[in-house]
């Protein structure tokens, strides 16, 4: 993987990612490689937890609860998907307790 920075008119310059194989069949193998297995496990909300804080007590970011568990779901629930379009429309704070029964996907 290499990466750079290049100067873009006045708008403070591209970040650039890129990676680099030295063959087609080297740069298959790498993109079939996973990662170490994660296990998960459902976490029923509270009501008196924040994402935020549900994301530090599992040494995650609130991005990768909801990730997972949209990823394990296929989609939010009607209930997340409620609660999410509340949070994102204004209507509750972000800060606030994830609603009570609410179940997120979190590493174990």
């Amino acid at each position: 993987m290499h990466q750079w920075f290049t100067p873009a008119d006045g708008a403070g310059g591209i970040d650039k990612d890129v990676a680099m194989w030295p063959s087609l069949a080297g740069m298959r193998t790498a993109i079939g490689k996973t990662g170490g297995t994660v296990t998960e496990t459902d976490w029923t909300a509270d009501g008196k937890t924040s994402l935020a804080q549900a994301a530090r007590d599992h040494k995650t970011a609130p991005s990768s609860i909801l990730r997972r568990t949209a990823v394990h779901d296929g989609e939010f629930a009607a209930d997340v998907a409620g609660w999410l379009d509340d949070v994102f429309g204004g209507k509750v704070s972000a800060e606030a307790p994830v609603p009570h029964g609410l179940v997120l996907r979190v590493p174990a």
